[in-house]
């Protein structure tokens, strides 16, 4: 939605396209159902609720302006090949669940991959 919102203010808006990507096959299911309890009446703001959500009776979905911008796909990060060609790399939850090694192997081939200036995120290990 954050990066919707920001090229969406763009003069010249450039394409979007997110990978979405997960080990877990059930976890990816999940995100691209896009379902969202009524709870998230109160976890985003009324003009997003309205712009980029779907009130289905009891619960919401995104809109599909909003779920086309994604890919789902499994894809092991210290296994599978890493994708190129990325301005930015967003790693929510993920080097805590990753020994030493694999975390410093995995930030590095994210960062040496890109074939341009890129962002690489993530939260800090515990």
């Amino acid at each position: 939605m954050l990066l919707r919102e920001r090229i969406d203010d763009e003069p010249h808006p450039t394409q979007l396209q997110i990978f979405a990507t997960d080990i877990d096959a059930s976890a990816l299911a999940e995100a691209r159902r896009g379902q969202y309890p009524s709870a998230v009446e109160r976890q985003v703001s009324p003009e997003r609720l309205v712009r980029f959500f779907t009130k289905r009776g009891d619960s919401y979905s995104v809109t599909k302006s909003l779920r086309d911008l994604c890919i789902f796909t499994e894809h092991d990060l210290v296994k599978d090949p890493p994708f190129s060609r990325m301005d930015l790399v967003s790693c929510r939850n993920l080097l805590i669940y990753l020994e030493p090694a694999s975390r410093s192997a995995s930030s590095s081939s994210s960062t040496t991959r890109s074939d341009r200036a890129g962002t690489c995120s993530s939260a800090r290990p515990r």
